[in-house]
């Protein structure tokens, strides 16, 4: 590994803004989840709440993650032409280091969310509620945390293989707007948008590694919206891992020829 490796991992540990809104601020949502929301919960359904409660909030807070990962994709962009030309990081290095440290990055607050969930029931309810399939769940999170590493990057290389400035903040949000659309999925049922939005099967697949049930399209709303497909979400979760790893390298490859001038002007 290149010094970039842990420089990139560190500006992500210690970026304020970042560690605000997807620990801090997602924190305050899973204390009012513990507290407020699961004020009422009987004994006998509170594993399916925590269930669909850290799917909620693992989605979330990765998805908040992602922002910072665009835009930090957006800023290794306007100096990868010469950092690869003029030192031992080659792109296809820069690649793998940019997201092994963000990979890390996400799966350290997936983890936050996880300790925190079941922390916090615990002090609240008196009970350890844990995973049904606990070996399922953290390979849901490490599948959960890949995708949203790579939808991000496809934000950041699409900005700028388009020539857009006016679209990179747009971009930049883009994994958040999705984040939440899964986090509607409690109470609406989307249908066919269910195994189609690139974010929903991993709300619906943390439940179901959680409880050790199918999950079901809006759960949250009386008599449910009916059972979910678990081939199905899981084909649709690693079709996206692969589809957006494709275009990754295919971005990656077209944002390497465009001018230094052209990339700064993403950032004005």
């Amino acid at each position: 590994m290149t010094r970039y490796f842990s420089m990139n991992l560190k500006s992500l540990l210690r970026s304020p803004e970042l560690i605000f809104w997807s620990v801090a601020f997602m924190e305050f949502w899973v204390f009012m989840w513990v507290f407020v929301f699961g004020r009422e919960v009987p004994p006998e359904h509170l594993k399916y709440y925590v269930g669909n409660g850290y799917g909620a909030m693992y989605t979330l807070a990765i998805s908040s993650a992602g922002v910072g990962v665009v835009y930090g994709g957006l800023a290794a962009s306007r100096s990868i032409r010469f950092l690869t030309k003029y030192s031992r990081l080659s792109p296809s290095r820069f690649f793998l280091e940019n997201m092994l440290s963000s990979y890390i990055f996400l799966l350290i607050i997936g983890g936050i969310m996880f300790g925190s969930m079941v922390a916090l029931f615990r002090a609240h309810k008196g009970v350890w509620a844990l995973p049904e399939i606990p070996g399922g769940l953290a390979g849901m999170m490490l599948l959960g945390a890949l995708e949203v590493y790579l939808f991000s990057m496809c934000c950041a290389f699409l900005a700028v293989a388009l020539r857009s400035p006016g679209s990179a903040k747009f971009m930049c949000y883009l994994p958040l707007i999705f984040g939440f659309l899964a986090y509607g999925s409690l109470w609406a049922d989307y249908g066919a948008g269910n195994y189609i939005l690139p974010f929903n099967p991993i709300l619906s697949l943390c439940y179901h590694y959680f409880t050790g049930k199918t999950p079901e399209a809006s759960p949250f709303v009386g008599g449910g919206g009916g059972e979910l497909h678990l081939h199905l979400l899981l084909a649709s979760l690693l079709s996206w891992i692969g589809a957006l790893a494709v275009l990754d390298i295919l971005l990656f490859r077209r944002a390497r020829g465009i001018s230094a001038e052209e990339i700064l002007a993403l950032g004005s």
